[in-house]
């Protein structure tokens, strides 16, 4: 496993249906993300 490989495309897109779906569910009043990949995901 490399940590330093960055996130990949087809990885972002597979997962950003089901991220969007539990901050929907959750509600949260605050959303805290960590690292360039987060702040460019969400």
């Amino acid at each position: 496993m490399c940590l330093d490989r960055g996130e990949q495309q087809d990885e972002v897109a597979a997962c950003k249906p089901y991220l969007i779906r539990q901050i929907q569910l959750v509600q949260p009043k605050i959303l805290l993300v960590l690292g360039a990949p987060a702040l460019k995901t969400v």
